[in-house]
């Protein structure tokens, strides 16, 4: 699981920050039992992923950013696995396709350089340490403004919302967010690791 020891402190100082922005519990697309509230607003428009990352942004390069927040309604902590969450595209007449999604540095080097992972490729839990020195201003610019938006929190605190964005490399299937699916299989409380039942969210709801 990512970073839960080095976000647990940090969580419990952004969270009150995070519970003022707008309520996406009333998103169109959420799935919602057992006390939590998955949200998601997805970003296939060009000029909406522009005004939200800048001028150099995902959607140019056909990587989907989908903003996702988690509200926990109950009196107990929930743990996210985040590395086991992905992105279900079924087209009509197609087979269903699972991607991963991408690490903040697969996303800046997309961006800037044309440089990702292939859509194949499995991603790595953990990625392996960059040495700053060898990054650009331009890097280090870019990097300062997605990285603050990324989704990489894995404790939900009680009576929390917990928000931000996961980055799915799509290519020209940019479209078919229409038939692509959120899908969050491990979710558990904190106190005594009892798991929730799987969370689908479908984005289709979000886009028509």
């Amino acid at each position: 699981m990512r970073a839960l020891h080095t976000t647990l402190a940090a969580l419990f100082v952004l969270a009150p920050a995070l519970a003022q922005e707008p309520d996406p519990s009333q998103w169109p697309a959420r799935d919602a039992h057992e006390g939590l509230t998955v949200s998601c607003d997805p970003y296939p428009d060009a000029e909406r992923s522009k005004a939200k990352f800048g001028k150099k942004h995902p959607a140019a390069v056909g990587i989907l950013p989908i903003e996702v927040a988690f509200r926990n309604d109950t009196d107990f902590p929930m743990l996210v696995d985040l590395d086991s969450v992905r992105l279900l595209l079924q087209p009509p007449g197609s087979e269903k396709q699972q991607l991963d999604w991408m690490t903040v540095e697969d996303v800046l080097e997309m961006i800037l350089y044309k440089q990702g992972p292939s859509l194949n490729r499995p991603r790595t839990p953990l990625p392996l340490p960059r040495s700053k020195g060898n990054r650009s201003k331009e890097y280090l610019e870019l990097e300062s403004r997605i990285r603050p938006m990324a989704l990489e929190m894995t404790l939900i605190p009680p009576k929390k919302t917990v928000r931000g964005f996961l980055f799915f490399r799509m290519g020209r299937q940019m479209e078919q967010v229409e038939n692509a699916k959120l899908y969050i299989p491990d979710v558990k409380f904190m106190h005594n690791k009892q798991p929730l039942f799987f969370f689908e969210v479908d984005l289709s709801k979000a886009v028509k």
